[in-house]
């Protein structure tokens, strides 16, 4: 594979594609290069595990009413959801609490998540455990929550990064899947797949890029590659990266963040009339707590989210394990008998996947600077895109979406095409 063209753009998640369509429509030549058998990254909707819509990743639109994901789905006719009937529910130490328990319990999280956000909002460049009362009752609890949403250990994460996130508080789940909504809005970009990158040398006209298929030259390079797989060093660059640039992508590394889904024959759980699902803990004293989606849109699920420190600690007893654990929590739950249900269950291993190497990204504590050092441009050949390189959507698929517009605009930019710049978006 030896070819010449404007731009190439390596990995086909959601920024990937962003780029790839803008510059399809600016009219420059391209070639995404994805190493997976597939498209959509972290973004990727299974049919087949169910024989119903699995996210293995990213299932929620977000910041709904700014998330230009949710505009596409719209102009596509691609359903999403909005409300959730059903309450969310806390089993307590073998007990479901009462409603006015479940607002006491949700009060302690929101005074925790309140504390977080007045140290960043000061500035204070310094880690989100540092600044909690970890002798309250209810800190494993909180910790929990913070894990599952931002993937990184309190202990690690800088809540002066935390608090740039701009969220609108929607967060809207699609029906046939998110990874399904990615893959279509990005069905008419031309990807070659299984193609490895393993090197990028800049050149005196643009840069080389040398894959498992051969070699490509192009003018300039896009990356949306996440950074722990930058920092792994399975792409080469000569010259190396900029220091500052390698040191941020160290500093703005991957958390953990998985799922544990248990699938059954029918309806367990009776949420009767629910648009989009149940959403349960499961808390048990000194013990790991569990968050379920259970039901979601009617589909006979059951989700388990762990991230943060929660995932090496699982994964080394192993899937059936992780299965066992979440099978017997949802037991205690609704009762045993709902295994005589029960058809298989599945754990994600984002962790595992070369490709990705973990789940999303966060700044690590007294670095938040080292974000900005990513979303700035830094070299007139080589441009980076994903999640991590989003200031105020890092960690969502509608930050790199809008992360590979950016890249996309940069690229046009340096090879002299300014006239093509309104044609990106």
């Amino acid at each position: 594979m030896t070819t010449d063209i404007d731009v190439a753009v390596i990995g086909a998640g959601a920024a990937g594609l962003a780029a790839g369509a803008a510059l399809r429509n600016a009219g420059l030549s391209y070639r995404v290069l994805e190493a997976k058998d597939r498209i959509g990254g972290r973004a990727y909707t299974d049919t087949t595990t169910f024989g119903v819509p699995f996210d293995h990743g990213c299932h929620w639109l977000h910041s709904a009413s700014v998330n230009p994901l949710r505009m596409a789905a719209d102009r596509l006719g691609i359903a999403y959801g909005k409300d959730i009937d059903q309450p969310p529910g806390v089993f307590l130490n073998s007990t479901w609490q009462p409603d006015d328990a479940v607002d006491r319990i949700d009060l302690h999280l929101k005074k925790g998540f309140d504390v977080i956000d007045r140290a960043g909002r000061l500035g204070q460049d310094v880690s989100a455990a540092s600044v909690i009362d970890q002798t309250d009752d209810w800190w494993p609890f909180l910790r929990h929550w913070i894990e599952i949403l931002c993937s990184g250990q309190p202990e690690d994460m800088s809540v002066k990064d935390m608090v740039r996130y701009h969220d609108t508080e929607e967060n809207w789940p699609v029906v046939k899947g998110f990874g399904a909504l990615v893959a279509r809005v990005g069905a008419d970009v031309v990807v070659d797949l299984q193609t490895e990158v393993r090197s990028i040398e800049k050149t005196a006209s643009g840069v080389r890029i040398g894959t498992a298929n051969g070699t490509l030259t192009a003018g300039a390079v896009i990356v949306t590659v996440s950074t722990a797989v930058l920092a792994s060093g399975a792409i080469r660059f000569t010259p190396d990266l900029p220091d500052p640039v390698r040191e941020a992508i160290r500093n703005v590394p991957l958390g953990m963040a998985e799922k544990i889904a248990l699938g059954f024959d029918r309806d367990v759980f009776g949420f009767k009339g629910t648009k989009y699902a149940a959403h349960m803990h499961n808390v048990h004293d000194g013990g790991l707590p569990l968050t379920f989606t259970l039901s979601p849109f009617g589909y006979p699920l059951a989700i388990s989210f762990i991230g943060g420190h929660e995932v090496p600690y699982l994964r080394q007893q192993g899937e059936q394990a992780m299965i066992e654990l979440a099978l017997d929590a949802l037991g205690q739950m609704y009762g045993n008998t709902i295994r005589a249900r029960f058809t298989r269950g599945y754990v994600t291993d984002w962790a595992g996947d070369p490709h990705i190497r973990g789940g999303y990204s966060y700044a690590k504590a007294g670095q938040a600077h080292a974000r900005d050092i990513l979303v700035a441009p830094f070299d007139e050949r080589i441009f980076l895109a994903g999640e991590a390189t989003s200031s105020q959507f890092f960690s969502t698929a509608h930050g790199a979406h809008l992360s590979g517009l950016r890249a996309a605009g940069r690229a046009i930019a340096a090879l002299h095409r300014p006239a093509d710049l309104a044609l990106v978006i």
